[in-house]
């Protein structure tokens, strides 16, 4: 999928539709997410470390810890996407749009 029309929403800006599925690298950020969307039950948050091999929940967010670990992170983050990915064979993919959000 390519991600040149890709671009971040702002929370309010952003519908949630039955079926999205919000993949976070942290546990205080799934409990922001889950915090924001209320009571809804038609939606999923998910930690996207648990689809590194191995597992991580954990994702540290590589912002000030230089250049080496940034290089790490992108590397799990790639990788937990392309088993996520394999792991949804039959996974609509919705052409580039505004469906992303920063919490």
């Amino acid at each position: 999928m390519c991600m040149t029309a890709h671009r971040a929403t702002s929370w309010p800006d952003f519908k949630v539709q039955p079926g999205d599925l919000f993949l976070v690298m942290e546990v205080r950020q799934a409990h922001e997410v889950r915090r924001r969307l209320g009571p809804r039950d038609d939606v999923q948050v998910a930690l996207l470390g648990m689809w590194c091999k191995p597992p991580m929940p954990h994702l540290h967010d590589p912002y000030k810890l230089g250049d080496p670990y940034f290089d790490t992170c992108f590397v799990r983050v790639r990788d937990a996407v392309a088993n996520l990915a394999a792991d949804l064979p039959n996974a609509r993919i919705d052409p580039p749009t505004t469906r992303t959000k920063t919490a």
